[in-house]
């Protein structure tokens, strides 16, 4: 990690992605690097793992459809993938109180998720007004295009506003990801093939 980065003032969080990982393997990572927080994809593969894991924050980082939203409500305790207000009440339907994040296609591609930059303020505004749902901030995926990289970051972080948290960064950008402000990153392969980073301090 470069040296520029060690005075990063507040603790990042990491959200360990065990899409695809044993459970074997999750438990081992869990244990050397004492993250709290494991992210899945798929709910089918959720449903198999999660009553053999320690008890940790689940994340939902998968694209939502609407027939499974119920039991990804049940399963997990974040939903960071809500790119519309239709999901957004479909959870808040389901009664329980549960942490949310605005997915936003910050990478302009027509076949990413999310909800455009433009249209962001005022789904922020409905959602804040459902029940039972907290809106914690933020999340973006970024272009595989390094160059690109910058400018979809720091757009991101612009977009957060008053919400706590901006998750962005994954294994091959992470490092950007947290000089442009992330506060949440989310970390497969680099996790689980190369062992924790040298990160600011992290929760």
């Amino acid at each position: 990690m470069p040296d520029n980065l060690s005075g990063y003032e507040s603790k990042l969080k990491v959200v360990a992605v065990t899409k695809g990982r044993s459970t074997e393997d999750i438990i081992k990572i869990l244990k050397q690097t004492g993250i709290k927080r494991i992210g899945e994809n798929r709910l089918e593969e959720a449903e198999e793992k999660f009553e053999k894991l320690p008890r940790v924050e689940k994340h939902f980082l998968g694209k939502l459809q609407s027939r499974k939203i119920k039991k990804i409500v049940e399963l997990f305790d974040v939903i960071q993938t809500v790119e519309n207000f239709e999901q957004a009440k479909r959870i808040s339907d389901c009664k329980k109180e549960i942490q949310v994040f605005i997915q936003v296609n910050i990478s302009g591609q027509a076949n990413r998720s999310g909800v455009e930059p433009k249209d962001l303020k005022e789904l922020i505004q409905k959602v804040k007004k459902l029940p039972y749902l907290k809106l914690e901030g933020v999340m973006g995926m970024a272009s595989v295009d390094l160059k690109k990289l910058d400018r979809e970051f720091a757009l991101l972080k612009s977009l957060q506003g008053d919400l706590s948290e901006c998750s962005m960064g994954m294994s091959g950008d992470f490092e950007l990801a947290i000089k442009k402000g992330s506060t949440m990153l989310r970390l497969g392969r680099v996790l689980f093939e190369e062992g924790l980073p040298n990160l600011p301090d992290f929760e």
